[in-house]
């Protein structure tokens, strides 16, 4: 995504045309972000659309200097954090775990683990992840994010944030194990 200066002063400038480029332009690699962090498209939709609105209204904020891709991703993904702190059952959402733990000790689906997956299976995988641990998930692999920064931006202890990434991997290691299996019976 290589946006050419000239629409970003021309976003600036406040010229529409030029704006709804911006959004068909960004569209594409910040969806997939937002994806990432919603329970379904419509909700990686709107969190999309906030994180738009964001950027414009920060636009002239931008300096030429850095890369302008860094800089609309950095803004979606606080966005996206913003709108899930908002939101007040997201903290409430763990799911029980005690089922997970059950399926973890299976040994039978281990020979499953090494086969490959498309980039829309993962997506479909990642969306099945409970809160906050799929949003802590987010932000430790995809975002590069250290425990302690997770902990800040969330309002959570690094210990809250460690058990949770913990227990969600252990839920995606089983739904990848899961996903074999069943793709095998078939």
């Amino acid at each position: 995504m290589n946006i050419p200066n000239e629409i970003i002063k021309e976003c600036i400038a406040g010229n529409q045309q030029k704006i709804n480029q911006l959004y068909k332009l960004l569209f594409s690699p910040l969806m997939k972000i937002c994806y990432r962090y919603a329970t379904c498209k419509d909700d990686a939709v709107i969190y999309l659309n906030n994180a738009f609105l964001r950027i414009i209204e920060k636009l002239p904020l931008y300096n030429s200097e850095f890369s302008f891709d860094a800089w609309a991703k950095k803004i979606t993904v606080n966005s996206v954090l913003n709108d899930l702190n908002n939101d007040k059952s997201w903290r409430k959402r763990m799911e029980c775990l005690d089922n997970y733990e059950n399926i973890l000790k299976d040994q039978h689906l281990d020979a499953f683990t090494n086969q490959e997956l498309t980039s829309q299976e993962i997506m479909d995988l990642l969306q099945n992840l409970p809160e906050p641990g799929k949003t802590i998930l987010n932000l430790h692999v995809f975002e590069g994010f250290t425990h302690k920064e997770i902990a800040e931006t969330l309002g959570i202890s690094e210990e809250n944030s460690r058990w949770h990434l913990h227990k969600v991997k252990n839920m995606l290691k089983i739904q990848l194990k899961t996903f074999f299996f069943n793709l095998e019976a078939i």
